[in-house]
């Protein structure tokens, strides 16, 4: 993997103006992310949902009856600079993002969605929210170059 990793960002510099990297969550293991790193590229992925994440998010995830959120009903906040799961190497910076209402109808869960982007980008380059969107963005070159997505395959552009 690392192997594999290192030739495609060797590759995609000669390519590109700026590089960055979006991890599937499937693929975010501390050798991934330490060999993007080594090779001074910025990155963003997101790790599944587990005790130690969900222990340090807990105060952002409940809140006083008919008390909003004083972050509103979608929020990002960062939870740690240096967060570090046991198999991996090294800290990363870890960002709780939150979805308190239904998608469908508006109203408050009783559970809210959450998820964890870690990522290499410091606080002071992105904030949590800009690391959500960058997440979110998931390949898209659409504000680079109308009709380029390389996520859905749309190459019309030319």
């Amino acid at each position: 993997m690392a192997r594999f990793t290192r030739e495609t960002i060797r590759k995609a510099r000669a390519l590109a103006t700026h590089l960055d990297v979006r991890i599937d969550a499937g693929l975010v293991e501390g050798p991934a992310m330490d060999t993007v790193d080594e090779e001074f590229v910025s990155f963003v992925g997101r790790i599944e949902n587990n005790a130690m994440p969900d222990v340090l998010a807990r105060p952002y995830l409940s809140r006083a009856p008919g008390r909003p959120t004083k972050e509103g009903a979608k929020f990002a906040v960062d939870l740690r600079d240096y967060y570090r799961a046991e198999s991996w190497t090294r800290s990363y910076r870890m960002v709780l993002v939150v979805d308190l209402s239904d998608a469908k109808t508006g109203l408050r869960e009783l559970f809210p969605r959450h998820f964890f982007p870690v990522t290499n980008w410091s606080a002071r380059t992105r904030s949590a929210w800009e690391l959500l969107e960058r997440y979110r963005n998931r390949g898209s070159l659409a504000g680079v170059n109308p009709g380029v997505s390389l996520n859905n395959h749309t190459h019309k552009a030319r």
